[in-house]
């Protein structure tokens, strides 16, 4: 082509082909184009530096915009997505919308008053600010639960109000509060793997796996004619929980116990 063609820098670019561009696209499709007719006009270097200016200025306007949604769909699974669900079926680690709010439970307990219908006491903490509350639901209510995506992580260690975790597939450490643990956190262990809930990529609670193997350094002397199957006696474990073990258990055993609430499972076989 000759070298006098001029070059008239103005895409029209339909409307309609920002609404096919999915979230995830880094790099409008009409850039390759662009390139293309540039290459193919064999223009002056002057002119194509003029040229790819205007591209790479364009290029980046629109980045920006495609940036943004690219960021608001990190978790498009999850996003927005709440349920309904029985105010019975409440568990402690799910996340739930009330009076405007998002909470995470921490305990939940179903009680059965002398006169009345039953309900469920819950601890919830505040997403946003820390603070934690009780609210009480009858057990037929109905309450907005948020769906959350889970990811698992290996514990590294804590650092002050913080747990420091590392993704097993990328290698990176994230660090996420400490307090999302509540009750559990006694329990956690070195390089144990933990699944963390997310809510549009934010944590929000943490789960350890069902059970855990401690030692018991601390076990009350076992009482004349006390059996296995009449009562249990007072332990304490290597974590510094205190728990109830069979009469047969003695210090310096190691035992097998639930992470929710520390309860005595069995003798460990190791």
């Amino acid at each position: 082509m000759a070298e006098g063609v001029g070059f008239e820098p103005t895409v029209r670019l339909p409307a309609r082909q920002f609404s096919r561009l999915e979230p995830s696209t880094t790099r409008p499709p009409f850039l390759h184009q662009i390139e293309s007719l540039i290459t193919r006009l064999a223009l002056p270097v002057q002119r194509v530096k003029m040229a790819f200016v205007w591209v790479v200025s364009l290029y980046s306007a629109c980045s920006k915009t495609f940036g943004v949604v690219k960021a608001r769909s990190l978790h498009p699974s999850i996003q927005g997505r709440v349920m309904k669900q029985q105010a019975n079926l409440i568990r402690a680690g799910q996340v739930i919308e009330h009076d405007g709010r998002r909470w995470t439970v921490l305990k939940q307990q179903i009680i059965t008053p002398g006169k009345g219908g039953a309900f469920i006491q819950v601890e919830m903490r505040d997403l946003k600010t820390g603070n934690k509350t009780n609210e009480r639901w009858r057990t037929a209510d109905s309450v907005e639960r948020l769906m959350t995506e889970d990811k698992e992580y290996l514990y590294s260690y804590t650092d002050g109000e913080s747990l420091v975790l590392m993704d097993p597939e990328t290698f990176e450490q994230t660090m996420i509060p400490v307090a999302l643990l509540g009750d559990q956190a006694p329990f956690l262990q070195d390089n144990m793997t933990i699944n963390i809930h997310l809510v549009e990529g934010d944590p929000v609670g943490i789960d350890l796996p069902p059970q855990v193997t401690l030692e018991v350094v601390e076990a009350d002397p076992v009482v004349k004619g006390q059996t296995a199957s009449s009562s249990y006696k007072p332990a304490k474990l290597s974590n510094g929980v205190k728990t109830m073990v069979p009469p047969f258990i003695e210090a310096g055993e190691r035992i097998v116990v639930r992470t929710e609430d520390g309860s005595y499972v069995e003798r460990a076989k190791d």
